[in-house]
């Protein structure tokens, strides 16, 4: 899905990555995150920093872990300043995503956080469907 935005936005693509290894089995990766989130011990991130200086809009885009976020997510939210960007998401999903576009905006410090696209799996699977939602959310973003 990142690869696709990157292509239809003209965009760069950066991979947000940590050091911690999350359990391949989704059941015991979300109750691992679930265990960061309580405990607040998010991972830290090994990916190089990213300069948004350039940047008016970013979009970010990952997973759906335990209806919100996955926490190497939070963990770039948490030291990324946004400010005078414009900030959406996008996410993939099989099911429960309540949670997601309220973390983000809640997340996103400084920035003025848009609705972002949810993209469950019945529209990642439907590519003139999920082409049509994308070129929508995009279009909206400007």
């Amino acid at each position: 899905m990142a690869e696709l935005l990157k292509n239809k936005v003209q965009g760069d693509l950066h991979e947000i990555t940590t050091s911690r290894h999350y359990d391949d089995n989704d059941w015991t990766a979300m109750d691992e995150a679930n265990a960061e989130i309580k405990n607040h011990d998010l991972p830290p991130i090994t990916s190089p920093q990213i300069d948004l200086s350039p940047y008016d809009i970013v979009l970010i885009g990952g997973p759906v872990w335990g209806q919100t976020l996955a926490t190497p997510l939070m963990s770039f939210l948490n030291e990324s300043n946004f400010a005078g960007k414009k900030v959406s998401a996008f996410w993939t999903f099989y099911d429960h995503d309540e949670l997601y576009d309220k973390t983000m905006k809640s997340m996103v410090k400084d920035g003025e956080y848009q609705s972002g696209l949810p993209m469950p799996r019945s529209l990642v699977g439907n590519r003139p469907k999920l082409e049509k939602a994308i070129d929508n959310w995009i279009t909206n973003l400007q």
